[in-house]
């Protein structure tokens, strides 16, 4: 009985709370993730044919390990 109230509850949950469908959400977190930890590695980014991050080109690029960019990741 308490697996199907739970069950109950997050459903309304899911279906009152509007807006982007929680699918294309993770899909956009997801991409902007990896995207984005493959810029901190342009040699990586390279090797995995990712060349370009937000008009960046990554194929120019040294990886960074100052303790800035260290921070920054």
């Amino acid at each position: 009985m308490v697996k199907n109230g739970l069950a109950l509850l997050i459903a309304v949950l899911l279906l009152g709370c509007g807006g982007k469908p929680v699918v294309q959400s993770l899909s956009q977190l997801t991409e902007e993730f990896v995207y984005s930890t493959l810029a901190f590695s342009p040699s990586a980014a390279t090797g995995a044919g990712y060349h370009q991050h937000r008009g960046a080109a990554l194929d120019e690029l040294l990886d960074d390990y100052s303790a800035p960019a260290l921070a920054a990741q």
